[in-house]
């Protein structure tokens, strides 16, 4: 859709992931005379970097996490605000942040990705894995875990299972082979063995290789704390090889032990008093665990499993999956003005706009609404750059 010719433009790209900062770069080059301000909950942005065209349609590229600074020091029409988008206000075109600011624009582009989707919100003993920030959330708690319970069976739980060490994990998947996403079952059988630290398989020797890798920059700068009351904020997704350089070892000496349950599904997370007033028995490691911990009723957390079992665990990762993140669309009455999906996601035509004037979304938090092509989907990088170019003025 064409955009007012006089004047100078004002974009508004909230998100700080690949999508955001794909559309803000491609703003920044193809109208060097506006002025695009990208919104993100975290200082720390998502770049696709090192892009080189390989094929018609193929295409190779490094991710790496900057520091918002990169953008404004490439593109001297771009400014990079830290801040949390509490409202989008369309009658007014203002975007407005938890910190009282309020950003007009002549058009907006929403970039908010997506959330993890947990098994219990708000207990301090379950956790999801989506941004950089999480991760270091995890490793912190992992250095006095004796035992975990991963859920799911994506990529990130794959990985993780793969890379924790010095602590027993309980592997919990709804399927009936590991890595079901990547993977048929005779190869998910091939892979088994290289979950333990004992077969040999496990360390730099039986590195794999990737078709991208992710580069790590300023991790842990930044950061600020939450104050009390405030609403959590989402960085962005983690990229390809989001464990590389981290250390995730649990309290444990010896050998990792790795027990997979098949085709299940958490039921219920209990405390150890509710596992005992229902007569519950506490589910063990088998069949040869290395150093069992025998503690019996004394975990600060079991996760009661729909094939009857119930394992005491330190912490719980729920790794089943994300929903759209349209919580700047939300108003305090609990309403948004965009059409959502059925999914919860942000409805996009093939330009990328939404039901709403001037208002575009792309990456996670969109879903795509018109006929597909079978070889088509929803691509991340792709949906920033389509969007982009229907969004600048004609």
């Amino acid at each position: 859709m064409a955009a007012e010719s006089k004047g100078r433009q004002r974009y508004v790209v909230v998100g700080g992931g690949v999508a955001g900062v794909s559309c803000a770069e491609e703003l920044a080059r193809l109208s060097p005379e506006s002025q695009v301000t990208v919104v993100s909950d975290s200082p720390l942005i998502k770049a696709a970097t090192n892009v080189v065209q390989q094929s018609r349609v193929l295409e190779t590229f490094d991710v790496e996490q900057k520091q918002g600074s990169y953008l404004e020091q490439r593109y001297g029409n771009v400014t990079v605000l830290a801040a949390h988008v509490t409202s989008l206000i369309h009658k007014e075109k203002v975007v407005e942040t938890s910190d009282g600011r309020r950003i007009p624009y002549d058009k907006v582009c929403i970039c908010t990705g997506a959330k993890p989707k947990l098994i219990a919100e708000g207990h301090p003993r379950v956790i999801g894995i989506r941004d950089t920030e999480s991760v270091e959330d995890f490793q912190r708690k992992l250095e006095d875990a004796r035992r975990i319970v991963v859920v799911g069976n994506g990529g990130i739980a794959t990985e993780l299972v793969y890379e924790v060490k010095g602590c027993q994990v309980v592997w919990v998947i709804r399927h009936t082979a590991i890595c079901h996403t990547f993977v048929d079952e005779g190869a998910a059988v091939f892979f088994l063995p290289h979950l333990h630290d004992d077969s040999g398989c496990h360390g730099d020797t039986a590195e794999l290789r990737k078709r991208t890798k992710y580069v790590c920059e300023g991790v842990g700068e930044g950061r600020e704390e939450r104050g009390e009351g405030e609403k959590e904020r989402i960085g962005s997704a983690l990229g390809p090889d989001w464990h590389t350089g981290r250390q995730m070892k649990g309290r444990n000496e010896g050998p990792t032990h790795v027990q997979v349950e098949y085709e299940v599904e958490v039921k219920e997370i209990l405390t150890a008093s509710q596992v005992k007033s229902r007569g519950l028995q506490p589910s063990k490691i088998g069949p040869r665990p290395p150093e069992e911990p025998q503690l019996g009723y004394q975990w600060p957390i079991f996760v009661a499993l729909t094939n009857g079992k119930v394992f005491g665990c330190d912490l719980v990762v729920s790794a089943t999956g994300v929903f759209p993140n349209t919580t700047c669309l939300t108003s305090s009455a609990g309403q948004t003005e965009v059409e959502l999906s059925e999914e919860g996601g942000v409805v996009v035509d093939n330009q990328m706009r939404t039901s709403l004037s001037h208002v575009y979304a792309a990456g996670d938090v969109c879903t795509a609404r018109w006929t597909h092509s079978q070889l088509w989907f929803q691509g991340m990088k792709k949906s920033a750059l389509t969007s982009v170019s229907s969004c600048l003025p004609m």
